[in-house]
Order: C-alpha cells, then structure tokens, then sequence
C-alpha cells in the first residue's frame, strides 16, 4: 500500500478538492495537506515563491504531516500545481531521510527546472539546482522547451545536456544501485493544453512505457513519486481540468497496481 498525499497550496484560486474529489475517485484515498500559508504567488502571474526563510521549517511541516498516515510505505503525492513543483525538492529529501543511499531525483518535464537565477530562493523553475547542491544526481527528461534539449543530466561530476533521446540503457548506468525519486509534470504530455505553459512533446502511452520500464528494473530502488501539473492560471475550461483528472487517476491506478 502506498502513502498517499494530496498537497494543496491555493485552494482560493484553484478548484478546491472537493471539487477534484467528486469528480476523481482515484483522490479519495489520499489525505489532504493544505500548504497554501507557506506558498504565495506573487502578481502578475509569477512564480510561486517559497515564504519560510528556513529550509529546515519545511521539512519539519512535511515530517510531522505527510508521514503520520501509512508512514511505513512509500509515498505517492499528487501536487496541485506546477508552480510549485519545488516541493518535489522537500519531498525527496524527506523520502531520502527515511532510505537512505545515494540518491537520483528523475524529473519527467518538458522543462529543465535547472535554470539558474540571481534570485536565491528555491522556485519550481530551478528546483534541481537544489538537489545538486545536495549532492545528488538530478535528470531532467524529455525538456525540449527548454533550450530543446531532450535531458539533462546533473551531479557534482557530471554536466550533460543532450537533444538525443535518452535510451533506457544510457539511463541504466546512472539509476543501478540507487535511490530514486520519480516525478511526473503533466506539462510534459502533448495534446491537451494542460498547464499555461506551451505543451510537450510526449504522448501518454510512451510515458506509461517508460514509467513501467523503470518499475520493472528497479521498483525496489523507488523511494517516493509525485505527480503535478493541475493548469496554473484559475478559471481553465472544465474539460482541460477533466484532462488532468483523467491523466492523474490514470497514473495513480498504475502506480496502485504496480508498486507494492
């Protein structure tokens, strides 16, 4: 059984998850943490801004909520949004707590989150600088908005930018004998507008084939997953929102049926 945690951050500006809760029966097993006094977004649409000045405050906030239920299994999150995917940074490190190990943060993303910034703080656009800094591997895949590069690869030793594809056996070498914590942007998908961002270029069924791939060779070494990506800008049309629901009750039915 999985650990199942639905983060909400702004539930005055986006639907609600009651709402996502009548209209996605796969979220009704999950338990709610609403983070929405930890997150802002400042106007215009920017990027959400981390508000606690101690990294340490997060985790204790993660620590003493997303493990109280079903603390001895691995946790599957859904994010409500993508811009606040940094949280995927909180959570691997809180997963890695646990397990211990080296660790690989494996981002499916049409974007890199690496870029770096004058401002400081952590954002959703340059997460993996984090973990790096962290001394862990960090590899982005399946980028091609940002720079069209199809991944990057990033570790205190390695600097690898690349607009081939990344074949199963190449990413091999970097997961063999690790810890890894997967996360799932749906902007990465292509076809349905789903966040404000321009859309990826992956179709859904060659993300689930990857996604059981990486089960198959190494469902003992996966610590944790996320999934985010619930459109950023308030009041998208029903059906992008249905979109999304669907995509996600897609994703958590996989991971129940093949994670144990």
């Amino acid at each position: 059984m999985l650990n199942k945690i639905f983060f909400t951050i702004d539930n005055d500006k986006f639907t609600t998850l009651k709402t996502a809760k009548g209209n996605a029966n796969a979220l009704n097993a999950f338990t709610e943490i609403n983070l929405q006094a930890y997150f802002h977004r400042p106007e215009p649409f920017a990027n959400i801004t981390y508000k606690l000045s101690d990294e340490d405050e997060m985790n204790s906030i993660l620590h003493n909520n997303a493990t109280t239920k079903n603390r001895d299994n691995r946790m599957l999150s859904v994010i409500q949004t993508n811009l606040a995917h940094h949280l995927s940074y909180y959570l691997s490190e809180l997963a890695l707590s646990k397990y211990g190990g080296d660790l690989v943060v494996l981002n499916f993303d049409q974007h890199t989150d690496y870029s770096p910034s004058q401002n400081p703080k952590i954002g959703c656009h340059n997460w993996g600088l984090f973990s790096v800094q962290r001394q862990r591997t960090y590899i982005s895949w399946f980028c091609k908005q940002d720079n069209y590069v199809n991944y990057i690869i990033r570790s205190p030793e390695i600097s690898q930018n690349s607009p081939s594809s990344l074949t199963f056996d190449l990413l091999r070498r970097y997961l063999d004998g690790k810890r890894i914590y997967l996360t799932i942007d749906l902007d990465v998908l292509r076809g349905a507008n789903r966040t404000t961002y321009p859309e990826g270029l992956v179709v859904f069924n060659e993300l689930t084939t990857v996604i059981l791939d990486l089960i198959d060779h190494f469902e003992n070494n996966i610590i944790a997953v996320d999934i985010i990506g619930l459109p950023a800008i308030p009041g998208f049309a029903t059906d992008i929102f249905k979109g999304y629901l669907n995509d996600i009750n897609k994703l958590i039915t996989l991971f129940n049926d093949h994670m144990h």
